[in-house]
């Protein structure tokens, strides 16, 4: 599939046209807005408007109570949909970010995304995200993405691990693997690439349930049921075989 990427920053108001706020001047208010940011993507906002009217418009509109990242990324998911139609494999690469608002003193609803042994920390926000490529690794875009505070942590150890894995921030890796199933044609091959992270047994027991490829880095050296060798590790056991490719 090709698609011709307009220099203008038209191509995004397409991409985000759908994106309904419930209130026509919001949703012309926006895309004005995704043109304006798309053109100089690196820039903060009241250097990217066009005036400081184009710029106040901008802050309210992030501050109305009708707008959230959901209606924001919502049309292009489903673009990304629709362009993985007609691929026989797609490659799903999954990741966290962290967001670092620390500097931002007045902004309201941040959690913590680092702690430092002196008791201090760095306070933002949390991302997670599924990005969608074809086989030959051209962009499609995300077909998943989660944005949230992360709450402290009461339960440690063994009271931790015995939470229902849907209580758990590693649930995330599980969400992204439902969305993409869910969103990709049933047709093509899905090969899902995760960091060490995603090395639990949940992510793997869904993977085989829904019919996923999954490759994961490795986390922990597990010990494998292997018909020929017994009880052995992992890394033991990767190391009896020969190199199937380099980088």
């Amino acid at each position: 599939m090709s698609t011709t990427i307009k220099d203008d920053g038209s191509w995004l108001e397409e991409e985000l046209l759908s994106a309904n706020f419930n209130e026509i001047r919001l949703n012309k208010r926006f895309h004005l807005l995704a043109r304006e940011l798309s053109q100089q993507p690196s820039l903060p906002i009241n250097q990217a408007s066009s005036d400081w009217a184009a710029t106040k418009g901008a802050y309210r509109f992030f501050q109305n109570s009708k707008v959230d990242y959901q209606k924001i990324i919502s049309p292009h998911i489903l673009n990304t949909s629709l362009r993985t139609q007609g691929q026989s494999r797609v490659i799903v690469v999954q990741d966290s970010s962290l967001l670092d608002f620390s500097k931002h003193h007045k902004t309201m609803g941040l959690g913590m995304i680092h702690s430092f042994g002196n008791g201090d920390g760095l306070r933002g926000l949390k991302m997670h995200a599924g990005l969608a490529l074809t086989e030959k690794g051209v962009p499609l875009g995300l077909l998943f993405e989660r944005i949230w505070a992360r709450q402290k942590q009461t339960l440690k150890g063994h009271a931790h691990k015995k939470l229902s894995i849907e209580k758990k921030e590693s649930f995330q890796w599980i969400e992204g693997l439902r969305a993409s199933s869910e969103l990709i044609d049933s047709s093509a091959e899905i090969i899902m690439v995760c960091d060490r992270e995603a090395d639990f047994y949940e992510l793997f027991e869904e993977a085989i349930d829904l019919g996923v490829g999954l490759i994961v880095r490795l986390q922990y050296d597990r010990v494998l049921n292997d018909e020929d060798f017994d009880d052995i590790k992992i890394y033991d056991r990767l190391g009896l075989e020969k190199a199937c490719g380099s980088i």
